[in-house]
């Protein structure tokens, strides 16, 4: 008697678990067949068709000329501090433009996503 107590406990065991098992699946299914419908009934969110084109590829050239008008004031000003003690205003004028042409002076600018997207090889805008 007391190995058909243990077999009718483990049967019973793996029926609930089965059960138990087959719920979840059941309800997992349904949230992702309903939620999203649901979501937008209730939120009255509808993506309307993009009329504008909202990212374009570009070359590397393209990339950098976007770079270097982006950085423009940021190296501008950082060129007049350096260059803030030159009297004649055609050296200055040379000196600023040296620094702001140079690469570790332009990739020295806050804007970090610029060093990522030029890492990453991301050409897109």
């Amino acid at each position: 008697m007391g190995h058909k107590l243990a077999a009718l406990l483990k049967n019973k065991t793996i029926e609930w678990a089965t059960i138990i098992a087959g719920t979840l699946i059941l309800l997992v299914a349904l949230f992702n067949l309903l939620y999203e419908p649901l979501f937008q009934s209730y939120t009255g969110l509808e993506n309307g068709p993009l009329t504008y084109e909202n990212s374009k590829k570009v070359s590397d050239t393209e990339f950098e000329a976007i770079v270097r008008e982006i950085t423009y004031q940021e190296r501008e000003q950082k060129a007049r501090e350096l260059t803030r003690d030159e009297t004649d205003p055609f050296t200055r004028k040379i000196r600023m433009n040296m620094l702001m042409n140079t690469p570790s002076f332009m990739n020295n600018t806050p804007y970090m996503h610029i060093k990522y997207f030029r890492y990453a090889g991301i050409r897109q805008i």
